[in-house]
């Protein structure tokens, strides 16, 4: 009985990895076809010279789509917002978790109540606030925002992990002559590394894989971010769904390597937040 089960269980899980990637196979072999054989033949039949239609497509999507420009300005986004944000939310994270001075819970939750509403709820506001300060369609206005939007999350996460780490630790460092910031540097920073791992990594895919604000904040192709971008493409009439399927396949491979370098750390971050010390 308990073999029939664990057989179900197995044959449900197949079903549904398989139901998964049949949109990511369609995409594959679309972006493996010419536009001549996308357009005429069947949409399941695989291509016949695969490399050069990959090949052909990718120049397109990168050279007459402007993906360098969108594929460089998300890396940018990506990489900046997530490390700074991480860097200053540990600053914060610390400071709420281990420092005694009156009013920290309130500002943490004060931090806390911006991640509860959503995000189109500000971005008028925002936007009317970015065209006065001249910050619209620029790099660094981008920046602003996803620094700015990441940080509670991870003053969150980063909190939490600190509170886990003994008192002994820091009282012996008090002792030894230890400046606050010194404990933070020296005792806190490598032993929350998993953590800031975990929270750097979950950042960068969401700055990655945002629409909203790159649809919304900027106008020009040196500012747009990868997503946005693929909308543009998508919405040209020059471009087939070949085209547009290797642009999305090639947008996917910085998150996927950065989750791939970063794995052992995410796991073991996870692992870690899992256990009650």
């Amino acid at each position: 009985m308990v073999k029939l089960k664990r057989f179900i269980s197995y044959i449900i899980l197949i079903m549904l990895s398989l139901a998964w990637m049949i949109p990511f196979y369609s995409s594959v072999v679309a972006a493996l076809k010419t536009n001549i054989e996308f357009a005429l033949s069947p949409f399941w039949v695989l291509p016949q010279n695969p490399l050069n239609a990959l090949i052909e497509n990718l120049s397109m999507a990168w050279e007459i789509g402007k993906m360098n420009y969108y594929f460089i300005n998300s890396l940018l986004y990506a990489t900046l917002g997530s490390t700074i944000a991480t860097f200053l939310a540990s600053l914060a994270a610390f400071s709420i978790a281990r420092l005694n001075f009156r009013g920290k819970d309130l500002i943490f939750y004060l931090i806390m109540l911006g991640t509860f509403f959503p995000f189109q709820m500000y971005l008028i506001p925002l936007l009317r606030l970015w065209l006065n300060l001249g910050l619209y369609n620029t790099f660094i206005g981008m920046n602003i925002v996803y620094i700015a939007i990441v940080i509670p999350f991870l003053i969150f996460l980063l909190r939490n992990y600190f509170m886990t780490i003994p008192q002994d630790l820091q009282d012996a460092a008090r002792i030894d002559g230890l400046s606050y910031f010194r404990i933070y540097l020296h005792i806190f920073l490598p032993l929350s590394l998993p953590a800031m791992v975990v929270g750097l990594t979950i950042q960068f895919v969401w700055i990655w894989n945002d629409l909203l604000f790159g649809m919304v904040l900027t106008s020009s192709v040196e500012s747009r971010n990868v997503m946005a971008g693929l909308t543009t493409i998508s919405g040209s009439f020059s471009y087939t769904y070949a085209t547009l399927s290797a642009a999305a396949l090639m947008a996917a491979i910085p998150p996927i390597l950065v989750f791939i370098v970063l794995q052992r750390f995410v796991v073991r971050g996870l692992l870690l937040g899992a256990v009650r010390r």
